[in-house]
């Protein structure tokens, strides 16, 4: 059985519906009646309506089979609310409640339980110990935090698989005011039945998904994904961010999802081995999941940088060389170029500095002198929109160049107010637009990993077809 109506319910079963504004079964409620376009059934044997539906006083009593039933009652219930639904006949269960294997015996073993059930009744259970899974395009929200108090980001082309529900959520809501869209969200929790392997599965063939960020502390079946992974890769960026890489997060993973994490040196090298992009921190993870969702690969290393602050394109070409990159000074043919449209004092070189004097105008005949030349592979381009003669045209600029430059650009934005809202309209606009030096840098190293990682399977593939 597919994840389909996981992601997209016709009909869902929210069990520990509650009338009090302040409880999970409530908030959970609210966040499906502001998105979904599924049929929602409140079950709580002492509730006649709530919200404006009907109620029931349990899962045999709901008029149909639903798709999906949500479980946000305590962790002995939820065993019970999951055999019931098992029986019925229900194919997806989303256990939200805590106090399983991460607790200790007692825990573990209505953890069992939950397996058991799924194996005897063939239902398939996220969690549990999670907040669940939100689909923007379908309303799917099974998360027990109100809109109020965080944010839940736009439709868009990254899909972010966490074992962290706290991690995920925070992201999430920083992802929201950043302006960054998901195709997806998963929480995996404790993954008593299904794993990031079947999730992965589904979202390499979902067309709304570019590229697939994931937060691990341990790995449930590393063969699985060992023979998934290239296929993935094959097709859409995958990053991963593991967490307990230290004796301290290794004992953090154990009490927050009952997972022994993984060793960090197996893990990092099954992912270069994968071409599974490893990230460092989650920031990377967001920013680069991003941009690997919208560029193209960088195929060599030479970089030219764009900037109308000097002390800018300095650092960044310090970073560059640092981490593997030439700033290669320009050809005399380009630079010839460049003075044609820069003030007499502004240097052609790379990097090229168009002074405080830029314009819009020259931001985009530089970019499109540097796009031809063939003394460059990619673009880092300095967006910086506080100067005197740059206006709001410069957004096309970015915008049409990340759309049909023939070289990968990474475009980044240094400020306050002024220009963080510039870079959400672009954001939203389906451009990535990093917030700082480093940020640039990193994402140049990411679409340089995946031209290396799509040559692997290239390679990989002809071999196959030549045996």
């Amino acid at each position: 059985m597919g994840l389909e109506r996981l992601f997209d319910p016709r009909s869902i079963a929210v069990v520990g519906a509650s009338r009090n504004p302040r409880k999970a079964g409530n908030i959970v409620l609210r966040n499906l009646l502001e998105g979904s376009r599924a049929r929602i059934y409140p079950v709580n044997p002492k509730a006649e309506e709530i919200l404006g539906l009907r109620a029931y006083p349990d899962l045999a009593s709901v008029p149909e089979r639903v798709d999906l039933v949500i479980s946000v009652v305590p962790a002995a219930p939820s065993v019970e609310v999951v055999r019931q639904a098992g029986e019925l006949g229900i194919p997806f269960a989303v256990v939200l409640a805590g106090g399983f294997r991460e607790t200790g015996p007692e825990g573990a073993r209505l953890e069992e339980e939950l397996r058991r059930i799924a194996k005897r009744t063939g239902i398939r259970i996220v969690g549990p110990n999670c907040v669940g899974i939100y689909v923007p395009r379908t309303g799917l929200n099974t998360i027990f935090i109100p809109r109020e108090k965080a944010g839940y980001p736009p439709g868009g082309r990254i899909a972010f698989v966490t074992q962290s529900g706290a991690m995920g959520v925070l992201l999430m809501d920083r992802a929201s005011r950043e302006g960054w869209g998901f195709s997806a969200f998963v929480n995996l929790g404790n993954r008593v039945d299904i794993t990031e392997v079947e999730v992965l599965e589904y979202l390499a063939g979902d067309e709304e998904t570019r590229s697939i960020a994931l937060y691990l502390e341990s790995m449930a079946d590393v063969a699985s994904l060992r023979d998934l992974a290239p296929r993935i890769v094959g097709e859409k960026p995958l990053l991963l961010l593991k967490g307990g890489r230290t004796s301290a997060g290794n004992r953090a993973a154990a009490s927050h999802t009952g997972a022994m994490a993984t060793n960090v040196g197996i893990a990092r090298g099954f992912s270069r081995q994968m071409g599974i992009h490893w990230v460092e921190d989650e920031m990377e993870m967001l920013l680069g999941a991003q941009v690997l969702a919208s560029q193209r690969p960088l195929e060599g290393d030479r970089i030219g940088i764009v900037t109308s602050a000097g002390g800018a394109g300095v650092v960044a070409s310090d970073l560059l060389e640092a981490a593997g990159f030439s700033v290669p000074e320009l050809s005399a043919e380009t630079q010839e170029r460049l003075r044609e449209v820069l003030v007499p004092f502004a240097s052609p070189r790379n990097p090229v500095d168009m002074t405080a004097e830029a314009t819009d105008e020259q931001y985009d005949r530089v970019i499109g002198i540097l796009q031809e030349s063939g003394d460059v592979d990619g673009l880092l381009v300095f967006a910086l929109p506080q100067t005197a003669f740059i206006t709001e045209a410069l957004e096309g600029v970015i915008k049409r160049w990340h759309e049909e430059g023939p070289k990968p650009t990474v475009f980044v934005t240094i400020g306050g107010d002024y220009s963080a809202s510039m870079k959400r309209r672009l954001r939203a606009a389906g451009v990535p637009v990093l917030d700082d030096i480093a940020s640039g840098v990193a994402a140049l190293r990411l679409l340089r990993e995946r031209y290396a990682f799509l040559s692997k399977v290239k390679r990989s593939r002809a071999y196959s077809g030549a045996k």
